[in-house]
């Protein structure tokens, strides 16, 4: 809920708007209930002038309306402060509206009638279309009416009852029960009914398929398609250092830009040197982008990037010992053959490395468990015990040599 909105009704163009229809209900009312041509003369010689109270009241609810449909939660109301009904046309429908509301309420009687329940349930079918579309019919055509009431779902009858019933009480409250809380109240509920019309509109944006100016998801693409002019930007860069035979240098900006925020950038990035097609630049990066997320345990995307890596370039290693050996552990069952074939050339890979042991260990109980490459398992086993007899003491050596002794 954005909840700046409810302070909308209580700036000054809709307090002026309140404070003229309260004048005109109270004097009108008052008159109306000396005899029935009083009434007759209040409500037809006086129709300019309830056009104006209502068709302004109407026209400012409008704008808070449109602007929380369109999703302009922190921005100012357009033109606030024109609310003239006889400046545009903008008030006529509203107002016919208003007529049939009160014309219902005339001859239905002080007593709330079961026969206005469906004129409730249409009103707002006519009233969204004149606020959205300048349209008093649209909204009652069967295809209009379907996406309107399927689109707001539930909230149609949240609709119902805002739209509805400020109306109802508005107009009932002119009729029936004209005391000056009534009167205000109601002119009050009529601009919050809209008001809250616009949020529900707004926050069923997707279903609706409601144009708005303002959403997250603008935002969002908003945000996407500056941080694509930047990254193009990048690459042109990177090219011009390209075609100069400066790989280091691309490769630095890359990385300059990618520091900014690894985890949203280094797919990203991963995915554009792809279809820049320079296999250099593209391994270079790789290998950086798997160090950052075996560094933020994100082992199974570091292998699948791997794997990939390894298509490219048979020889392709990461820079640590240390990351290889976590990578083989994220592997699937399935990746056997290949963490054999890392593991075979580890200890040329990292000839210094104080790993070479553990990737020894580790092929052997491949070899042994997923290959049916015993021989080899066991070889590998015996060369541990020979050439790393610390290691060969440790527990977790003994105790899997141990169980192998049966067979």
């Amino acid at each position: 809920m954005h909840w700046q909105t409810l302070s909308w009704p209580l700036r000054l163009t809709p307090l002026l708007g309140v404070a003229a229809f309260l004048l005109v209900a109270v004097a009108f009312t008052a008159w109306a209930s000396m005899n029935f041509w009083a009434g007759v003369l209040a409500v037809t010689l006086g129709s300019p002038v309830w056009f104006a109270v209502l068709g302004g009241l109407s026209i400012s609810s409008r704008k808070m309306l449109t602007q929380a449909s369109q999703g302009l939660f922190d921005e100012p109301i357009d033109q606030e402060t024109d609310v003239n009904p006889f400046g545009s046309g903008q008030a006529v429908q509203p107002c016919l509206a208003h007529l049939l509301v009160f014309v219902l309420f005339y001859y239905s009687g002080p007593e709330i009638s079961p026969m206005l329940i469906i004129p409730a349930l249409i009103l707002p079918l006519i009233w969204t279309g004149i606020m959205l579309d300048d349209s008093f019919f649209g909204y009652l055509l069967p295809a209009k009416a379907a996406q309107l009431v399927g689109g707001m779902g539930i909230y149609y009858l949240l609709a119902v009852c805002l739209i509805s019933g400020s109306l109802g009480y508005l107009h009932f409250s002119l009729q029936y029960a004209s005391s000056f809380i009534n009167l205000l109240l109601s002119a009050f509920a009529f601009l919050y009914g809209n008001l809250l019309l616009g949020v529900i509109l707004y926050h069923r944006r997707h279903e609706l398929d409601l144009q708005t100016v303002k959403s997250p998801e603008q935002a969002l693409a908003e945000e996407v398609a500056a941080e694509q002019k930047r990254i193009d930007r990048l690459f042109h860069e990177v090219h011009t250092h390209v075609n100069a035979g400066n790989h280091a240098h691309a490769i630095k900006l890359i990385e300059e830009e990618v520091a900014e925020d690894p985890v949203t950038l280094d797919p990203l990035m991963h995915h554009r040197l792809q279809e820049y097609r320079n296999e250099q630049l593209l391994l270079e990066h790789a290998v950086r982008y798997l160090s950052r997320l075996v560094e933020r345990e994100e082992t199974r995307k570091a292998w699948a990037l791997m794997k990939e890596c390894l298509k490219l370039e048979s020889r392709f290693r990461p820079p640590s010992d240390e990351v290889l050996l976590k990578l083989t552990r994220a592997a699937a069952r399935e990746d056997a053959g290949l963490v054999n074939m890392l593991l075979t050339d580890f200890p040329d890979a990292y000839p210094d490395s104080a790993l070479i042991p553990d990737a020894l260990f580790r092929r052997a109980r491949i070899c042994i468990e997923l290959l049916r490459e015993s021989e080899t398992g066991l070889e590998l086993l015996k060369q541990i015990a020979r050439e790393y007899p610390d290691f060969a003491r440790g527990e977790a050596f003994q105790r899997y040599r141990s169980r192998l002794k049966p067979a």
